[in-house]
């Protein structure tokens, strides 16, 4: 049964990871916006929405457990095939790897 501090923990451990992971995730970011400076506010606000949709919708899938996890994954992993084969950047025998 859930209580206050499980949450506690749960909240503190979260954060912990979040913020170790913010310096990597920061120079990944620069590096992604510099291949195209005339886009660099464009590219960074969409990577930023994403991870705060993440952030909002994650424990909302993790409420129905680790299938619905694993299936959002999927499906995900699916819809960047697709893009990138409809924007001509991926040949469709890279669905196989």
């Amino acid at each position: 049964m859930p209580n206050f501090p499980g949450f506690l923990t749960a909240r503190v451990l979260d954060d912990i990871g979040k913020a170790a992971f913010r310096p990597a995730w920061g120079s990944v970011l620069a590096e992604i916006s510099a291949a195209k400076l005339t886009h660099r506010a464009r590219i960074i606000a969409v990577v930023d929405s994403g991870i705060t949709l993440g952030e909002m919708f994650g424990p909302l899938l993790a409420a129905f457990g680790v299938p619905a996890m694993l299936g959002g994954r999927v499906l995900l992993a699916g819809m960047k095939k697709i893009s990138g084969i409809c924007k001509k950047q991926l040949s469709p025998f890279t669905l196989l790897w």
